[in-house]
């Protein structure tokens, strides 16, 4: 028959990698559930981000339309006017620098997602590594343990 305290100590080592493992599992779950969750913000703000870019160019198209209306009948401006030519060119120019701004800005956005999933993945790998490390840990030290207690005599 077994001695209680052997296995009591072949338990408690047993639940100390058991525990260390579950822990790193934890952090595993959690890591993918974030990395998740990141991917679902950066879709929603290139979703965001079109729409903004929609609503800026039809912002434009309307303003355009109203203001060749007011140039052209109301004041009686000539079409091939200069100057609103230029007034038109100037408005398409800022309308598409703020587009550009729109792309330019959900760009970094979304490199800084990418960059958040990459620590986060590695933050992951560090913990099943560390529970790699805490389970040698603990049937090293669960091994040591029961030399000593061998050697008093507790398992004899």
């Amino acid at each position: 028959m077994a001695n209680p305290m052997m296995i009591a100590q072949i338990l408690g080592t047993g639940l100390k990698v058991a525990g260390t493992f579950q822990q790193a599992r934890g952090v595993q779950e959690q890591t993918a559930f974030d990395i998740y969750q990141l991917q679902l913000k950066t879709k929603q703000d290139l979703l965001n981000a079109e729409q903004q870019q929609i609503q800026r160019i039809s912002e434009l198209d309307a303003n355009e339309k109203i203001n060749r209306a007011v140039f052209f009948s109301g004041l009686n401006r000539d079409p091939s006017d200069r100057s609103l030519k230029a007034f038109f060119a100037k408005q398409r120019e800022i309308a598409s620098k703020d587009v550009n701004a729109i792309n330019n800005q959900t760009s970094m956005m979304a490199s800084q997602a990418k960059l958040q999933e990459t620590a986060l993945q590695r933050q992951s790998k560090s913990a099943y590594q560390a529970a790699l490390l805490g389970a040698g840990s603990a049937v090293t030290s669960g091994y040591m343990r029961y030399q000593e207690y061998k050697t008093d005599g507790l398992f004899d």
